[in-house]
């Protein structure tokens, strides 16, 4: 009998996992998301029926994007409806929570990209409350239209050449700003510096006197800044503070009092 129990109580557990993988499944399937690229146009149909579950999300990147939304339709029972169109808004609820409305059959706003993967989506619906009861928003209409993403500013670094002292125990730190994409960054001679990555920064660490290149690729492209590590700035000795002039590439340093 408790082996008969053991093996009913392991079948409704395999049963309900089986459950549970069918009911996901379900979901999925119900759970269309549109994912924008930069640059490229998106045709987007959204139906009343399945509006929550239709996500638009943008790419991840360390800026901001621009959406815009046009050749707006609205269909109901089958026809085309333009008059409708100003009821039509884009959904910011993950992120934001604002709410963006069709101005002259176009949606244009701004959304970081640099948000986790569920605040970076957004809803296409239509406004409810000014079209009940002549329209039945929960199963009636669809939302036809063209979305376009771009980068609101070009990707840029926020310093093209640096100079490091051997003494300096903080670094320099550069930036990729406006970074649409994942960024890979590379310093072309470790001996002379290392580099601590941080999202879309770095820090600049000095090892050895000499002069190296910092380079970061994203999206495609490519940018590089000039690292060069001088021979320490500072020493100190019998009470006095001495500045070293050192071009750090083997030339001699001469101590000065100051």
């Amino acid at each position: 009998m408790k082996r008969f129990l053991k093996i009913s109580s392991l079948s409704l557990i395999i049963f309900s996992c089986v459950l549970c993988i069918a009911i996901c499944n379900d979901i999925e399937v119900l759970a269309k998301t549109y994912n924008l690229r930069i640059g490229e146009v998106t045709s987007v149909e959204i139906k009343a029926d399945e509006d929550e579950f239709q996500f638009i999300r943008i790419p991840f990147g360390y800026c901001d994007f621009r959406i815009e939304i046009t050749d707006i339709q609205v269909w109901v029972g089958g026809e085309v409806h333009n008059e409708y169109v100003q009821y039509v808004y884009a959904d910011d609820v993950y992120d934001t929570g604002k709410e963006y409305y069709a101005s002259n059959g176009v949606i244009s706003f701004k959304k970081d990209g640099r948000e986790s993967d569920y605040e970076r989506a957004f809803l296409l619906e239509m406004d409810d409350i000014e079209l009940y009861p002549e329209v039945d928003i929960t199963e009636e209409y669809i939302i036809k239209c063209n979305i376009r993403i771009s980068k609101v500013s070009e990707a840029k670094l926020s310093k093209t050449n640096i100079t490091c002292y051997l003494d300096d125990i903080h670094g320099k730190t550069v930036k990729l700003n406006n970074a649409s994409d994942k960024i890979v960054w590379t310093i072309s001679n470790k001996k002379v510096a290392s580099v601590y990555r941080e999202d879309n920064y770095v820090t600049v660490y000095p090892k050895n006197p000499g002069t190296c290149y910092l380079k970061a690729k994203c999206g495609g492209q490519s940018f590089r800044c000039k690292v060069r590590v001088k021979g320490r700035k500072y020493v100190y000795a019998g009470g006095y503070i001495y500045s070293y002039n050192t071009c750090g590439d083997g030339c001699n340093a001469f101590p000065q009092k100051t």
